[in-house]
């Protein structure tokens, strides 16, 4: 699971999908990482890609995310730097 939106977490996405992985892009609005979705699939033919929604600035969100994988296994995260993470009562 990446945040691949754009950048380092976008360049991740690409590259993993180009090794065979299924890759999942984690954006808080998944109609903007509909945009990554076919970027990637451009140049990775038959790439496998889901998209599902991820706030990171709401944690208690994740269990719910991780539900709705439905999956057994989960083989690595991919958090970029960049990424804004914020708790809802930082000032």
């Amino acid at each position: 699971m990446t945040l691949a939106n754009a950048g380092i977490g976008y360049f991740a996405a690409e590259q993993l999908a180009a090794s065979g992985a299924t890759v999942v892009l984690g954006c808080r609005d998944t109609v903007k990482a509909d945009l990554p979705v076919q970027a990637v699939r451009s140049p990775v033919e038959g790439a496998r890609l889901r998209r599902m929604r991820l706030d990171l600035a709401d944690l208690s969100s994740l269990p719910a995310t991780v539900d709705a994988l439905g999956i057994d296994r989960l083989d690595a995260v991919v958090l970029d730097a960049g990424s804004r993470c914020r708790s809802r009562n930082a000032a």
